[in-house]
């Protein structure tokens, strides 16, 4: 038996297929089947280690297929390959549960790299994604502390979306912990041993916010006396967080705009375009929709940035978390301390 991870390729062309296997075989043992009919008895016989299907087919789709492998193996990463990929395709694919979607045509580069981050997301969380207590029905993700079902579905939906590089849109009150949740998607995602970049829109001038976000040419202005990178150089290769995304400056929402759609970037005072590999969540405590209406936020930028939407409900609408929050705080600060924490008994 082979030692090589387990691919499912699903496609209705065979010429698809051997394309797949002829990038990926030497890695992977592919498996590949025409339909999802045809794919789906393959998983009650043998353990796959991601799958990768197409999303126009004749009979099943990819969208209901993923549905079904999903049905039958929930943690199995899946990957949608779609000729059509449009924003709505994008949301559909992520609600639906997908580990990430390709645009055809595509690099066989592109291929491996998803491929690859699928596996071995499928293989960490195997391995330490316990993200419940079976006996309580509490849990403690990357600092998300409680109990309650508004949290568990933040932290399943979290689960889903995280592996991938779609963008995040993190809703919610100031003091709700928008950035604890950014911290866990990076720390959930591939990206994780690269960095992670915080930005607070509401701490830059506005007449610096340009050159902090993309960075400057020497002498691109005054007392511009060197070349300096901004936070989308810093955060290449991991994830760039903007909290209060509400106050970027309407001159840059275009610019922030390329970078979603065409994962580009000028510095200030070059003429020249950077390639950026940075995953964008954002967060906002403000109602951006009604930014939209009143024009102070491009419309076109709130969709692209809201893909798959995050929202964090205060605590008056989870109560039952109060206690468990509580308590770790009591510990945390015990620890840091060095005081030993406060008896049961002495819980409100």
């Amino acid at each position: 038996m082979s030692d090589k991870p387990n691919l499912m390729v699903v496609d209705d062309l065979d010429s698809a297929r051997q394309m797949v296997k002829r990038v990926l075989g030497r890695s992977y043992a592919v498996f590949d089947f025409a339909s999802v009919a045809e794919a789906l008895p393959a998983l009650d016989r043998a353990p796959f280690d991601a799958i990768v299907t197409d999303l126009r087919m004749p009979g099943i789709d990819g969208i209901e297929g993923l549905h079904r492998f999903k049905a039958k193996v929930p943690e199995i990463p899946v990957i949608l390959v779609t000729a059509f990929a449009t924003v709505e395709t994008a949301v559909e694919a992520m609600k639906a549960g997908a580990f990430d979607y390709l645009t055809k045509p595509f690099e066989p580069e592109e291929l491996e790299i998803v491929v690859q981050r699928a596996v071995e997301h499928g293989r960490l969380r195997r391995e330490n994604a316990q993200l419940r207590s079976a006996l309580s029905g509490e849990f403690s993700v990357r600092g998300i502390v409680g109990k309650s079902q508004a949290m568990k579905d933040v932290v399943s939906m979290l689960e889903r979306i995280a592996p991938s590089n779609v963008p995040i849109l993190i809703e919610g009150a100031s003091g709700t912990g928008k950035d604890l949740l950014a911290r866990a998607a990076h720390a959930m995602s591939s990206r994780a041993s690269g960095p992670y970049v915080a930005l607070n829109m509401s701490a830059i001038p506005e007449n610096l916010a340009e050159s902090e976000l993309f960075g400057h040419e020497k002498g691109a202005f005054t007392g511009a006396e060197q070349t300096r990178p901004g936070f989308f150089a810093e955060a290449e290769g991991g994830t760039l967080f903007l909290d209060e995304i509400g106050l970027l400056p309407p001159s840059l929402q275009p610019k922030l705009l390329r970078v979603l759609q065409d994962g580009e970037y000028i510095p200030v005072g070059s003429r020249k375009a950077r390639k950026s590999d940075v995953r964008i969540v954002a967060a906002t405590n403000e109602d951006l929709q009604r930014s939209v209406r009143e024009g102070k936020f491009r419309e076109d930028l709130w969709f692209r940035l809201r893909v798959v939407p995050l929202r964090l409900p205060p605590l008056r609408e989870r109560k039952e978390d109060v206690p468990l929050l509580v308590e770790h705080l009591v510990r945390k600060h015990a620890l840091r301390l060095a005081r030993p924490p406060l008896l049961p008994d002495a819980e409100p």
